[in-house]
């Protein structure tokens, strides 16, 4: 009888309703930074966030953010939202301190993003010239329009540099 008392205090007490939270792993911290970013980008810039992930086998090596923009904007716009954007997300990966050991180099660089731009509005639809996607990829930027088939074509690629030399920014 004072086994069973016992037993059942101590199932008592295993049972009681505090939760005790499992700590985040890296890859899920990344892809709050990810979440949190996506939509701080909607908030500041009307980008709708379409797609998240990345490299996060072993620690994160890469992270990606696709979004879709349904404004008309310049080129020179469209140059300078893909270079917000990834801007934006390497500030927020690099200022969160719980993630920084997982990294697998810190200070994370541009190089370790790729983030894309699927611009959506009637205008860009209709016209052939229009840039319609944008994607920055390990430290480059390609922008590709369609052609009057409906295919896919690059028309310009630059480095991330480049894109911001042209923006008038160091």
């Amino acid at each position: 009888m004072k086994y069973l008392c016992l037993s059942f205090l101590v199932l008592l007490l295993s049972c009681s309703s505090e939760k005790h939270e499992e700590p985040q792993t890296y890859a899920d911290m990344a892809m709050q930074i990810m979440h949190e970013t996506a939509l701080q980008l909607k908030k500041e810039k009307n980008l709708h966030a379409c797609g998240n992930g990345g490299s996060m086998l072993y620690c994160v090596k890469m992270m990606y953010l696709g979004f879709q923009v349904y404004e008309d904007y310049t080129f020179e716009q469209k140059r300078e939202l893909i270079v917000y954007a990834l801007e934006t997300l390497l500030q927020n990966v690099n200022d969160n301190e719980k993630i920084r050991k997982d990294l697998c180099q810190y200070p994370f660089k541009i190089e370790n993003l790729d983030v894309d731009l699927s611009f959506r509005s009637s205008k860009d639809r209709n016209d052939p010239n229009a840039i319609i996607f944008i994607y920055a990829s390990k430290g480059k930027i390609t922008y590709v329009c369609s052609t009057k088939e409906g295919l896919l074509k690059e028309t310009y690629e630059e480095t991330y540099k480049e894109a911001k030399r042209h923006l008038g920014q160091q």
